[in-house]
């Protein structure tokens, strides 16, 4: 088993300020994924409820976990950009 290295963190404000937009936007993507996917196991779950109660509860608890898994990748966003905000306020100090 091989380790991941990391890359190295960039040297200047203007290259970290690019890869925090860029983590950004690879965030606001897997949220809206997740939420679309939210969407469609809740439809899943109303369609199986009736006739299949035990499907319909995974299905239910597969879009609860999609739910988390948006909501925690909007806060990582909000983390990214507050992290870019001060970065930011240091340089103009």
């Amino acid at each position: 088993m091989t380790a991941k290295t990391t890359p190295p963190a960039p040297d200047n404000s203007a290259e970290l300020s690019g890869h925090m937009a860029e983590m950004s936007d690879i965030l606001i993507a897997q949220a809206r994924e997740l939420n679309m996917i939210f969407t469609a196991m809740t439809g899943q779950t109303k369609k199986n409820l009736a006739n299949w109660p035990g499907i319909a509860r995974s299905y239910a608890h597969l879009a609860i976990r999609a739910q988390a898994n948006c909501r925690a990748s909007l806060e990582a966003v909000a983390r990214v950009e507050r992290a870019a905000r001060t970065g930011r306020d240091d340089d103009a100090d």
